[in-house]
């Protein structure tokens, strides 16, 4: 019998998953807010010295454009909407 590590994901394992994130992040954070937030962080992580390193500054710019893509695709909808749909994927867990 495989573990559930060596199991291949479905989408009845992934879809859960997503939702609960999505649904988590929503409501403990300002997901509107997040991308300045996060580029005001890079920013100032940028005048340190230690942004000097190629890798940290693509770290920021990678976690920057995750943050920007997330809250623009949960920006078209509503806190109501979000949580219906979401709570159609975490019952099924």
């Amino acid at each position: 019998m495989r573990n559930q590590e060596n199991k291949k994901p479905s989408h009845r394992d992934v879809m859960p998953s997503l939702a609960k994130f999505a649904q988590d992040a929503y409501f403990e954070f300002e997901v509107d807010e997040l991308p300045d937030e996060m580029q005001e962080i890079t920013n100032l992580l940028m005048e340190t010295e230690q942004a000097d390193q190629q890798h940290v500054r693509l770290k920021a710019l990678n976690c920057l454009k995750f943050i920007s893509d997330f809250s623009k695709a949960l920006k078209p909808f509503s806190r109501d909407v979000i949580v219906l749909e979401t709570n159609k994927h975490i019952k099924h867990v």
